[in-house]
């Protein structure tokens, strides 16, 4: 979401403080640097502690109040450090147990291993975001104004946008109140039985067990490659279109456009994952993906060409992230998956850094150049995948039945 409206903070920012574009842009570099890395970081790998102390539905409750309260202060201060700090340590903890904990109600009920439902729940990420961003477009930009300025670190909107942005935040506010409030009344979690409580714990690891395995790093590297296109089409979004579509509105449309055949292709591939496995995936969709990166320079200059391009993008990365997911739950089944995946968040963090470099070549040298960049990683992931196999890791608990049988195999061979 922050792709779509960080150009029209950027604006709110300068409109009220004289700063320079370049300590704008550093701006918003902090506010990603603390919201991905910093407050929501730390706060998502306790999610699971806290989630065992207070129970699921008070964990979401307090996300959905702390986010909203995060949201009204922006649109009330707009001082460009408290911007930053709120969103790191307000916004940024509501956010951080919506993404990880929403998914647990679902998998009570169907088994974490289904990818096609994994898929259809991932969807809402991407709607919610696209829907934000779409409203608040709308909403501070009515008359569908340019933003000035040729790179990234100058494209400021005039005025009258500029004024609206505390507007949109409180948008934010209502929106998240009802919609969450909304879905808390529907969501149920299934109870374990003695069985399933038995099989949690023995695939429970330690965070040492989980962060020394070698499955964790193959995933974390993996992870890492695959994200870069990803995070290119978020964050990077309305920059790069500016550069190539002067029409605003139409920048938010075809996002519109890109939603569909981003959510479209979350269930699809999250089906065919369900019918093959994730190495395939990951190949598959990682050819396309190059395929797709290296041949849209010969066509953006066409408005038309450009959007279908970006949507093909959309289309079959869209398959990465809920696979990433699933395969994540795959290799550390039970308790251990709700402490590894929000630890193998941070090779997105990482992604989402890595973005402000890719910007800068792109303001500087070209998006040729990036395209280049994001083919290589798209290139690397499918390498990697190809030759590190995963290694399977018996429980605990599995290891010491194990040793029993063992044990009593010498008894019987001794006293026949």
């Amino acid at each position: 979401m922050w792709g779509l409206i960080m150009p029209y903070v950027n604006s709110y920012l300068r409109l009220n403080h004289d700063f320079e574009p370049s300590l704008i842009n550093l701006g918003s570099f902090a506010l990603y640097l603390g919201d991905y890395l910093g407050c929501r970081k730390v706060y998502i790998e306790l999610c699971y502690l806290i989630y065992k102390k207070i129970g699921l539905n008070k964990e979401l409750v307090f996300a959905i109040l702390i986010t909203c309260l995060g949201y009204g202060i922006v649109a009330l201060n707009s001082n460009p450090y408290m911007v930053i700090i709120v969103d790191n340590l307000i916004v940024g903890f509501g956010c951080g147990i919506i993404t990880i904990a929403s998914l647990w109600p679902l998998w009570s009920h169907f088994g974490n291993t289904n990818a096609t439902l994994t898929g259809f729940v991932v969807v809402a990420y991407s709607l919610g975001a696209t829907t934000y961003g779409n409203i608040f477009t709308q909403v501070v930009n009515p008359d569908n104004l340019i933003a000035t300025g040729d790179k990234s670190t100058d494209q400021i909107y005039p005025e009258s946008v500029a004024d609206r942005v505390p507007m949109g935040f409180l948008v934010f506010v209502i929106m998240t109140s009802v919609i969450g409030f909304g879905s808390m009344l529907m969501i149920r979690s299934k109870p374990k039985t003695d069985s399933e409580t038995e099989h949690d714990t023995a695939h429970n690891k330690s965070y040492k067990e989980i962060l020394l395995s070698y499955n964790f790093w193959r995933l974390f590297v993996i992870f890492y490659l695959d994200y870069y296109t990803i995070a290119f089409l978020i964050c990077d979004y309305r920059v790069f279109m500016l550069k190539h579509i002067s029409d605003d509105h139409l920048i938010s449309y075809a996002s519109s456009i890109m939603t569909i055949a981003n959510n479209s292709g979350r269930v699809i591939w999250m089906i065919f994952l369900d019918y093959t496995n994730f190495k395939t995936l990951v190949v598959v969709v990682n050819l396309a993906v190059a395929a797709l990166l290296f041949t849209i320079p010969m066509i953006w200059s066409n408005t038309t060409l450009l959007i279908t391009w970006m949507s093909g993008i959309w289309f079959f990365g869209s398959g990465l992230y809920p696979s990433f997911i699933v395969e994540t739950y795959k290799i550390f089944p039970g308790d251990s998956g709700k402490k590894a995946y929000p630890i193998l968040t941070l090779p997105w963090t990482l992604a989402i850094l890595s973005m402000y470099g890719i910007t800068a070549i792109g303001d500087w040298y070209g998006y040729t150049y990036v395209m280049y960049m994001l083919i290589v990683s798209s290139l690397g992931s499918i390498m990697l995948i190809l030759i590190l196999p995963v290694k399977i890791e018996k429980s605990v608990k599995e290891v010491d039945l194990i040793d029993e049988l063992i044990v009593e195999d010498k008894e019987i061979s001794i006293n026949p």
